[in-house]
């Protein structure tokens, strides 16, 4: 089945980060080895920055690169809902994440992506 916006449209920033917040498991579009790579990973949203644990080897290869990240949220019985994608400069910080969320036990590196732009859409049947 293809999806394709619905009557909502594209939605805003705001909205973009609302919705984010709402789910624990997005994927980091990066550059590895010269070729696109799509790593799945859990994160929170900590204001404007999507903070996700990060194996050291991750956080060091694409840090302080250009990344997207993006997350959706489809209900399959509707097949309905939402994806989102923000842009940033990965930073990683190699610190603790800023407050829990689904992981490794312990300490987890953190890679954090302050977002610079956002775009999303509301997905519905074709």
């Amino acid at each position: 089945m293809s999806f394709t916006a619905d009557g909502g449209g594209c939605l805003g920033r705001r909205q973009c980060l609302t919705l984010l917040a709402t789910v624990p498991i997005g994927r980091i579009v990066h550059t590895d080895r010269a070729l696109p790579a799509v790593t799945p990973v859990t994160f929170v949203l900590d204001g404007d920055v999507v903070t996700v644990h990060a194996e050291p080897t991750l956080g060091a290869a694409i840090g302080g690169s250009i990344v997207a990240f993006q997350a959706d949220d489809v209900d399959p019985r509707t097949m309905t809902g939402w994806s989102v994608t923000v842009i940033g400069r990965a930073l990683f910080t190699g610190g603790p994440i800023p407050r829990p969320c689904s992981g490794p036990p312990g300490r987890p590196p953190a890679l954090r992506i302050p977002v610079q732009h956002t775009s999303g859409m509301r997905l519905g049947p074709r």
